[in-house]
């Protein structure tokens, strides 16, 4: 389990405290007025001060309600004390005994009102908060820096769209519940304080030592949920996680037969999900004990105290329930603990998920005391003294190079497999930094990356094309179509520019990726591979095309067949070792035998 880096406390804060004050402008729709944008931290405020008051109103109507329920029984006492002996006294009982049953209607008429506007008001604020939180979450995560990139090769941050999707959510929705509810215990606590010392010290002490034993037995027996918490909501995720994959490489799974295996992994997945939930279920079962037995005997405690006085004539009959009540209600308020404990437990789990996520968007991605390769932001691709080393810096791929790329000419990267032709092109984009030396290399957007496989994103047709910034008419696209060799009706086998594509083979994409290049006229281009699934002729005609461009290109490949379309070679020996030389007609025919 990845351990909290922080206490929960400053974990919580750092969550939440952002949204309060923030000046990202919100959309907020008014009656008469239209939708007005206003910083977040104004709709945040101005909900939860409705809040309060709704729970000081809340709180003022069931004080009202603890006196008229003690009238009432008091009402009848006096009725039937003097029905037979001052009928007037008892017809007197008998108005005020219908008065206070008037008075509690029109009390749960305003309650109704008060307490609807509450929940409405407080779902506000729940999705204004979440909406906030998910917006700046996903603009840290998404952002320049490569965030995305560092936490997804993270090995203690899993499932990364899962906190961003459910446990923001979660966070938001439980501080707000627990929040309100301890706010709630401390009005509850002053408003029906006064009332049940006014009925008895005794009682009154009663429940304050009560509630905190309650209390730290609670805490002693349920910090073993808090644990199984968290590690449901991790293996929930992998399994989610499991059946996506699976959802996202059917062809392949069907093509290997490898149903069975997936099968194997899915339910092994799920399995210790279910294992872990027996535990839950376990421990929530012994709290349970606990809770349900500190609600039960409660119940008669105020009678005990309250029984003495009224046989001895000094308490009347209504005093049992003002006693009742209010005895509940400060019970409710300071035993929140034991009665919240679950929530508790599940909101510090999410809390650490949350926090965990939050503390990785933070951290710096290069390890503590070791060598980082130096960036510098120049128009020209170039390497002084590179060395380049695997993330966790256990092996040296390339030692010493020194290599810059002319304007508007190309480099093929070649070398036996594993010795790091792809990572250099990680380097070369900023993905990898450990190492020493220097890269310099243009600002990013002026280069674009062609992998091997193409990115294809959530989005139409239109969208692949000109991904992520080009622009283009529908006869534009028709005719780079053309021009790429992809099929001249596939616009219309995919049902329009505007339909989401479906079925694209890797060939396919591959020839998108680069009528996308040819659409978004890059300076640079970062080349992976990027035509291994088309046949020599179509490579060919892809390469001329890139040559015509004027592009400056650095390409990986092991077909002797494009290296003509470069102008020099950066052989990758192994072990560290390089060397450059440039296309020359020996080279290629020796390479083409």
């Amino acid at each position: 389990m990845n351990q909290p880096k922080t206490s929960m406390w400053r974990k919580i804060f750092a969550l939440c405290a952002p949204y309060w004050v923030a000046n990202d402008k919100q959309a907020v729709p008014l009656p008469l007025i239209g939708t007005v944008n206003v910083p977040a931290k104004w709709v945040g405020r101005t909900l939860l001060l409705l809040l309060l008051a709704g729970l000081v109103g809340i709180n003022m109507l069931n004080v009202k309600l603890n006196f008229a329920w003690g009238d009432i029984l008091n009402y009848l006492q006096d009725f039937a004390a003097n029905s037979a002996t001052d009928p007037a006294a008892a017809e007197a009982a008998k108005a005020n005994f219908f008065t206070s049953i008037y008075s509690i209607g029109m009390v749960f008429v305003y309650g109704i009102f008060i307490v609807v506007a509450y929940r409405w008001v407080r779902a506000k604020l729940a999705i204004s908060w979440r909406t906030w939180m998910t917006g700046t979450f996903m603009s840290r995560y998404l952002n320049t820096d490569g965030a995305h990139y560092r936490i997804g090769n993270n090995p203690n941050i899993d499932n990364p769209d899962e906190r961003i999707h459910q446990d923001i959510d979660a966070v938001v929705s439980q501080t707000l519940s627990l929040a309100l509810t301890f706010i709630d215990s401390v009005v509850t606590l002053i408003s029906f304080g006064a009332v049940l010392w006014a009925i008895s010290n005794n009682l009154t002490y009663i429940v304050v030592g009560y509630s905190l034993v309650g209390s730290l037995v609670i805490l002693l027996f349920g910090r073993k949920l808090v644990a199984l918490n968290f590690m449901q909501l991790k293996l929930e995720a992998d399994f989610r996680y499991s059946l996506i994959h699976v959802r996202n490489h059917t062809e392949a799974i069907r093509f290997y037969r490898g149903e069975e295996r997936e099968l194997g992994t899915v339910k092994g997945r799920f399995g210790k999900a279910v294992d872990n939930y027996h535990r839950f279920i376990n421990w929530t079962a012994n709290v349970g004990f606990f809770q349900t037995a500190f609600d039960y005997f409660v119940t008669i405690i105020p009678y005990l105290i309250i029984a003495p006085l009224f046989f001895a004539g000094t308490a009347k009959l209504g005093t049992f329930q003002q006693a009742s009540m209010a005895f509940g209600q400060i019970l409710g308020a300071l035993a929140v603990v034991v009665t919240s404990f679950q929530s508790l437990a599940q909101y510090a789990a999410n809390v650490n998920r949350l926090g965990g996520f939050d503390e990785a968007l933070k951290e710096k991605h290069n390890a503590a005391g070791k060598p980082t390769i130096k960036t510098v932001i120049e128009p020209r691709i170039a390497m002084q003294n590179l060395t380049l080393q695997t993330p966790d810096y256990k092996r040296v791929l390339i030692s010493d190079l020194n290599l810059e790329i002319k304007e508007g000419t190309g480099v093929i990267v070649m070398g036996r497999s594993g010795v790091g032709k792809s990572s250099l092109l990680r380097g070369l984009a900023g993905l990898w930094d450990s190492g020493n030396g220097t890269i310099i290399h243009p600002e990013l957007g002026e280069m674009m990356f062609l992998p091997q496989t193409p990115y294809m994103l959530l989005g139409t047709l239109r969208e692949q094309f000109t991904y992520p910034n080009a622009t283009a008419t529908d006869a534009e696209i028709q005719a780079m179509i053309e021009l790429v060799g992809l099929p001249h009706d596939l616009i219309v086998r995919q049902g329009g520019l505007d339909a989401e594509p479906k079925g694209l083979s890797l060939g396919e994409q591959q020839r998108v990726a680069f009528a996308r290049l040819l659409l978004t006229r890059p300076r640079y281009v970062i080349l992976d591979e990027a035509t291994s699934a088309l046949d020599i002729a179509l490579e060919e005609r892809l390469y001329t095309l890139l040559r015509q461009s004027g592009v400056t290109f650095i390409s990986v490949g092991h077909r002797p067949s494009v290296v003509k379309f470069h102008d020099g070679i950066l052989e990758l020996t192994g072990d560290g070792g390089w060397r450059v030389q440039p296309v020359t007609r020996e080279f290629f025919d020796e390479h083409s035998k």
